[in-house]
């Protein structure tokens, strides 16, 4: 496959890394596309999309036949690591609940979240006989967890604590318009009305600030 043998196992990775890479790229890029934000407003509101003037059938046909091109690539390469044809019999109510699950444990929302959900996959089970539980049972449990917590999963989890720690080592800024009273000039004599305004970010070319004096005491 691709000039690459993948009778061993050493080929057989270099093909599925090279298949993931591939379907990374082309899924982040359509995501950022004009194809992309039409199926983000198909999800968040039908009606809402129509009148945008979005078409939904042809949207519709497109994200199923984007996911079923997927799927069956997935499947190509199951079959050639087992060595076996998939059928039904392998993948029963439990086992499609499983594989259903772990995108949502990974982090439906973003790219990032379906790598997550395949790692878990190839790691759970180990993990899981170390602590003597059954794999459904801590599918389940982090499915239910996710969902109670309205994370993005694992990789939603992950985006918050990183902002919430780059957040708490920025310094305090002031609040937009806030004055603050400014120091004495060069002779040691400070103006009635001498002060300087500090925004907390930058601001568009022309902006205009109103302030408004009061006595010192009034908080109105």
């Amino acid at each position: 496959l691709l000039g690459v043998p993948t009778t061993t196992d050493r080929g057989l990775y270099l093909v599925g890394l090279t298949i993931l890479v591939l379907a990374m790229t082309v899924v982040h890029n359509l995501r950022r596309s004009d194809v992309g934000r039409a199926w983000f407003a198909l999800r968040d509101s039908e009606d809402a999309a129509a009148a945008l003037g979005v078409r939904i059938a042809p949207y519709k046909i497109g994200a199923f036949a984007l996911s079923a091109a997927l799927t069956t690539t997935a499947g190509v390469l199951y079959g050639m690591l087992f060595q076996a044809t998939p059928g039904p019999s392998q993948f029963g109510v439990l086992e499609s609940f499983f594989l259903l699950a772990l995108p949502v444990v990974g982090g439906i929302g973003s790219v990032a979240g379906a790598v997550v959900g395949g790692a878990l996959f190839a790691t759970a089970q180990p993990v899981v006989n170390l602590f003597d539980v059954r794999l459904f049972l801590a599918t389940g449990a982090l499915l239910a967890f996710v969902t109670l917590s309205r994370t993005d999963g694992v990789v939603g989890a992950a985006t918050r604590l990183g902002r919430a720690w780059r957040a708490a080592g920025r310094p305090a800024q002031a609040a937009y318009g806030s004055f603050v009273p400014g120091g004495a000039d060069d002779e040691g004599e400070t103006p009635p009305l001498a002060g300087r305004v500090r925004v907390g970010g930058p601001l568009p070319a022309g902006t205009r600030l109103r302030l408004r004096f009061a006595p010192a005491g009034d908080r109105r």
